[in-house]
């Protein structure tokens, strides 16, 4: 018989059984013939010393075969490895883990993914996350569900037997006391519900590397197990009135599909991997709510013998779909598949190819003893106005001292945005990612006028409850006199803040921090925290200029809390467009061809619009191949010539912002001057020219190596580059 030609990292065989262990263990079992493992002493698999073991001793003691590390971690040293990393919770909640260790795979997880033939994970929330975290190519992470052991198979609930004795029905949650499980929430609920004749059993234990967490109850009905061995488990699964689980974010979520598989139903959060597992067996819990915890326990309590029979049906279905046989078959061929790949020649790691999406400024500018995020060039008005608020100022309106407020603390939350529709738009992703995590919380955004038509597309879409328009007094020359302007603001501040003063925020978030109504709004407001942040478009890197508290901790505001109420950092993704808009309504209405490019003539910032002799230039040229949608503003009135060529169709004039992202969505490709348009383009996934001025050139407001993206810098020969542009993007057939 021929020797294994894979390698086995058996770090996690001799360390306690948890989910990553069980993983690791049951594959070990199954592909014992195809792999030569290696383990170290049992002393040498914990912590620190295990970690030493991995990096030093482990790759001197591979011989060049392909090595398979399914711990999360492996060795640096081996480029011919594949690696399962099972999620990414320490990368995007690293607050939830011992420092040191949060630290450590902060460092070591990125640099392995890069280096290595592969990644296993286990699920597509978890390679989504991976993807987005550790910079690499979708097609090196591959999805292999985890399994079941045939111990896991249906039989009739019988009295638990066990030390524990239990008579009363009872809930049963089973996995670690960590803070991502959010057991907190679980307990509060079952404190509130007082159940006299229901027991709730808590099955698993604590792990050093996770921050402790409190888990107080003065109720006698809840019983803490410990950990417990497979029989004590697979009897309590078999017994259980139901299976609970309010985690509110995990990799796979074994214990669930454990509590299926053994006839228990389940109520579990209402998070992306319980979907992709469970199906629709189990009843669904928004997560961070302990009012809907309150409700989903009682109601469980309520089910009648049929509706829970059918709930067990319907798990049991979906839990045959899993085996540790069906897992390890798909794991070995991807490792067959990487071994067989496999590169010689260099062990250098190569590096990434994809755009980053992630940075952690660490850079910070420190004046008057308050912390502020570099990376941005600010005006001097803007830098005055800056020293005043936190030198002059600070003393009277400092504002609260406390950090952010945790998910679970907001109730009301107001935005304040006033700034451009292109700007607004980039703020979706954060209000997407704060509905996920604070369902339950209402949001309001303060916007200006240009951008009322855009909140109120999102207040229908469901990522606002309301917004507030308040139009700020700007330096702005075109629209009436100074004084005019000064008192319709004042008026407009007055009216903003008769509305925000009754809500009671208890957050009250700044987008535009460096501009005085903004700073304004936020005192008025009489929010209980506020803090501001400056976001720059879609850049890969942001920007923020903080705070308005005086505590210094607050200096990394940016990187920390908005992670912690969003449950993700607050990096580049496609904003959120709840369109309404069908393409047979637009065709209807306007005409479009089957195919065709939208042009966006016009920006409202003039500074960047460029002349009609030029644009007739482009025109032409792309007139040639494509037809052509012409969009801007009516109040320009340059483009009476343009709207006159002939095969155009000009929409100038005749859309409003629910029309415009139709259009946008169903054309092939987007030439723009403005801003809003080319971010449309690209969260539809569009090809985009922008058209800069300069030297009024704005790079840094774009995602950088997007592949849909060009930036050309309007000069004569933009013709030349726009030309071999578009013949790369739109070959002629």
């Amino acid at each position: 018989m021929s020797s294994p030609q894979i390698q086995f990292n058996g770090r996690c065989l001799v360390q306690p059984l948890t989910g990553v262990q069980r993983y690791v263990l049951e594959l070990s079992r199954n592909l014992a013939n195809e792999l030569a493992t290696i383990r170290p002493a049992p002393e040498w698999a914990h912590g620190l010393r295990g970690h030493s073991w991995e990096q030093i001793c482990l790759p001197g003691l591979c011989d060049g075969r392909l090595l398979w590390s399914p711990g999360n971690t492996g060795p640096l040293a081996c480029a011919n490895q594949v690696v399962t990393i099972h999620d990414a919770s320490t990368l995007d909640h690293p607050e939830w883990f011992e420092r040191k260790f949060a630290a450590l795979y902060g460092w070591l997880l990125p640099k392995l993914a890069r280096r290595v033939r592969g990644i296993i994970t286990v699920s597509e929330f978890s390679k989504e996350r991976l993807v987005s975290r550790l910079r690499v190519e979708e097609s090196k992470i591959h999805v292999v569900p985890n399994g079941l052991t045939e111990e896991f198979c249906a039989q009739h609930a019988t009295e638990y037997e066990g030390e524990l004795r239990l008579k009363d029905p009872f809930f049963l949650y089973v996995g670690s006391l960590e803070p991502r499980k959010n057991l907190g929430c679980l307990l509060k609920a079952w404190d509130e519900l007082a159940f006299k004749d229901w027991k709730l059993v808590i099955v698993g234990d604590r792990a050093g590397i996770f921050e402790s967490v409190s888990l107080k109850t003065d109720s006698p009905q809840v019983l803490f197990t410990g950990r417990l061995e497979n029989r004590e488990l697979l009897s309590l699964y078999r017994a259980g009135h139901a299976f609970v689980s309010p985690s509110v974010y995990e990799g796979f979520g074994l214990p669930p599909l454990e509590a299926m598989a053994c006839g228990c139903p389940c109520v579990i959060s209402d998070i992306p991997p319980h979907r992709e597992v469970c199906g629709d067996a189990p009843m669904y819990v928004p997560i961070g709510s302990v009012k809907s915890w309150v409700d989903a326990l009682r109601e469980a309590a309520a089910w009648s013998p049929d509706e829970r029979e059918r709930r067990k049906q319907l798990g049991l279905c979906i839990a045959r779909e899993f085996s540790w046989t069906k897992t390890a078959e798909k794991t070995l061929a991807i490792l067959n598949s990487c071994r067989d790949c496999a590169p010689s020649g260099s062990r250098r790691p190569s590096k990434s190819t994809i755009p980053r999406q992630d940075i952690r400024m660490t850079s910070y500018i420190q004046l008057f003893g308050r912390k502020y995020l570099s990376g941005r060039r600010l005006s001097i008005p803007s830098l005055a106005f800056l020293v005043l608020r936190d030198v002059a100022l600070a003393p009277f309106f400092g504002g609260d001292s406390r950090s952010l407020p945790k998910r679970e603390e907001i109730n009301e939350i107001c935005v304040c945005k006033l700034d451009h529709l292109g700007d607004l738009l980039m703020l979706t992703p954060f209000l997407a990612a704060f509905r996920r995590n604070v369902p339950n919380a209402k949001v309001t955004l303060v916007v200006g006028s240009w951008c009322l038509e855009l909140a109120d597309i999102l207040q229908r879409g469901g990522l606002i409850d309301q917004f507030v328009c308040y139009t700020a007094f700007s330096l702005d020359k075109r629209k009436r006199n100074v004084f005019v302007k000064l008192a319709t603001s004042f008026f407009g501040l007055v009216f903003a803040w008769r509305l925000l003063r009754k809500r009671r925020f208890d957050l009250f978030v700044d987008m535009r921090p460096y501009f005085p109504c903004a700073w304004l709004l936020a005192i008025l407001s009489g929010a209980k925290v506020r803090a501001g942040f400056g976001l720059r478009g879609m850049a890969d890197t942001f920007h923020a200029i903080l705070p308005y508290s005086a505590n210094k901790r607050l200096g990394q505001i940016y990187l920390e809390a908005l992670p912690s109420i969003t449950g993700a950092g607050l990096i580049y993704e496609k904003p959120i467009l709840p369109s309404t808009r069908t393409r047979r309504k637009l065709v209807n209405d306007f005409g479009l061809p089957e195919r065709y490019l939208a042009v966006q003539l016009s920006s409202r910032e003039r500074a960047r619009n460029i002349g009609s002799a030029l644009w007739k230039k482009i025109l032409a040229l792309l007139r040639s191949t494509f037809s052509i949608v012409l969009l801007g503003s009516a109040d320009d009135q340059r483009w009476p010539e343009l709207e006159q060529t002939s095969g155009l169709l000009s929409l100038i004039g005749k859309t409003n912002i629910d029309d415009l992202l139709g259009i946008i969505e169903n054309s092939v490709g987007v030439v723009s001057v403005d801003s809003f348009a080319a971010h449309v383009g690209l969260a539809y996934s569009r090809t985009v020219a922008v058209l800069m001025v300069e030297p009024y050139s704005q790079q840094r407001s774009y995602p950088e190596n997007n592949p849909h993206l060009m930036l050309f810098p309007a000069r004569d020969e933009v013709e030349r580059v726009i030309a071999r542009f578009f013949a790369t993007h739109f070959p002629v057939s």
